[in-house]
């Protein structure tokens, strides 16, 4: 029984919310959800950086979900679902058209801009890594907006599956795109649309983070969650 602290319910809305947190990075259970309402995880494997394109592993990528946002996300079946855009449609064999979400903005209350979208995707195919997102980048040859609103993406080749690997580039500012990935560790770069903003990171022992109140999806169930590395 979790007292007064917060409710089952909640409880789930977070993980559900956020069940790549919970999935696949060695979490070893619930230390503590605080009468505060916040709430603690410990986990086995820690993230080791905050920068969402420098390298993809599971624990990396858990814990970009709840800073940054994609413009199609999956559900628990792997069904691509809305996100930043809410819905698309293909053109013809190479183009594929996408209804951007009105209203966005980051946590620093700055709207997300086409370009934002763009210099995302430019950076996850470029930047120097070990374990890159170019697998889900490559294929794309240009990202325009015909109108406001609406964005059209070129393939170089057909691509059935684009609303899946789009579902793994998470958005930033576009004024971050040349900054080095440490800036993403402290803070400074950290700025993104999704349900959660970072309060602290310590490498390798634990991560903190608040509700976004710039957040545009429904309020998070916790304020505030704490990630603590358990070895």
């Amino acid at each position: 029984m979790m007292n007064r602290t917060i409710s089952r319910r909640a409880l789930m809305q977070w993980a559900l919310g956020g069940v790549a947190v919970l999935q696949g990075v060695g979490w070893t259970g619930l230390a503590q959800a605080a009468a505060s309402g916040q709430l603690r995880i410990g986990m086995a494997a820690p993230p080791t950086t905050l920068d969402p394109h420098l390298k993809s592993n599971a624990p990396n990528n858990a814990l970009a979900t709840h800073i940054y946002d994609t413009l199609v996300t999956n559900d628990e079946k792997s069904i691509s679902r809305p996100g930043l855009a809410t819905a698309w449609r293909v053109v013809d064999d190479t183009h594929w058209e996408f209804d951007l979400r009105p209203d966005v903005r980051f946590s620093d209350g700055e709207p997300l801009t086409v370009d934002d979208i763009v210099v995302s995707f430019d950076r996850a195919n470029t930047i120097e890594s070990t374990a890159s997102f170019r697998t889900y980048t490559r294929n794309i040859k240009s990202i325009t907006s015909p109108q406001t609103g609406k964005l059209l993406i070129e393939t170089k080749q057909p691509e059935p599956l684009l609303p899946n690997s789009l579902s793994r580039i998470r958005i930033i500012r576009a004024k971050f795109k040349d900054i080095p990935s440490d800036q993403f560790n402290n803070g400074t770069a950290a700025i993104g649309t999704g349900p959660y903003v970072l309060k602290e990171y310590v490498s390798g022992n634990r991560v903190a983070l608040s509700a976004n109140p710039n957040y545009w999806g429904p309020k998070p169930a916790l304020p505030d969650v704490e990630l603590r590395i358990v070895t």
